[in-house]
């Protein structure tokens, strides 16, 4: 069986309710049944001529408001701002000073919204989880169509970054690398730098020292750092308490 348009799919929505409506008067008014009916199928069929002579149908779109980006975002103290796109104030406007003028922004032809306001919705998608729901939710708080513009936002702002790349990160020299390899032997030897980690749970706490692996929720956690040397040795630091392995 085909499927059915969005027209026909509307039309059988007012089919629908003008039945009922018949049904309801003759319940109700037995009385007036008959000028009754006239209105609704006159009302159906002025809804009907609507319908078809729209060229692509009556659409039933998700009310949006950019109210919310106008007028609150920007409202917002310097702790509430971090919160919701994880970086300051001062640190968003520098954002937007650096990647403004990336040809990106200014192709030929296709109108695009403001440059701070694109970096805005990627720095907020960014702190999402990504799946459908929070994309939908997104396009709804910034007022942005749920296609692909979110899609081609995140491009741009994100191309626009990676140019810049080269100029802040770069990777040492032989001098420099050595430098950072003395400075942190102590603590992890042979690393050229270290971001993060990850705790991992312990079935059981250890029968020595288990103290020093109480780490946040009060859970007795070690802290996996990965590293290139395949040389596998633990490291306790007495300052902070915490138990590195290292792989």
């Amino acid at each position: 069986m085909p499927s059915k348009s969005a027209k026909e799919k509307l039309l059988d929505i007012k089919a629908t309710e003008a039945l009922r409506d018949i049904e309801i008067i003759e319940d109700v008014c037995p009385d007036q049944m008959n000028s009754g009916v006239d209105e609704i199928l006159d009302d159906f069929i002025e809804d009907a001529i609507a319908i078809y002579s729209c060229r692509r149908g009556i659409s039933i779109g998700v009310p949006k408001s950019i109210d919310w980006r106008n007028n609150i975002l920007s409202s917002f103290g310097g702790g509430r701002f971090k919160q919701m796109l994880r970086v300051s104030k001062y640190q968003f406007a520098n954002m937007v000073n650096l990647i403004k003028a990336d040809e990106v922004f200014s192709t030929p032809g296709i109108r695009q919204i403001p440059v701070d306001l694109q970096l805005a919705i990627v720095l907020f998608r960014l702190d999402s989880s990504g799946s459908s729901e929070s994309v939908r939710k997104i396009c709804t708080i910034f007022g942005i169509g749920d296609g692909g513009t979110l899609a081609k936002i995140t491009d741009r702002v994100f191309t626009a970054i990676l140019r810049l790349m080269p100029k802040y990160i770069q990777w040492p020299n032989v001098a420099e690398r050595q430098q950072l390899v003395e400075r942190t032997f102590e603590e992890l030897p042979h690393c050229l730098g270290y971001i993060d980690g990850s705790e991992i749970k312990l079935f059981e706490k250890p029968a020595k020292c288990h103290e020093k692996t109480l780490m946040k929720k009060w859970n007795q956690n070690v802290m996996v750092i990965p590293r290139l040397n395949p040389v596998v040795h633990s490291i306790w630091r007495q300052k902070t308490k915490e138990s590195l392995y290292i792989i």
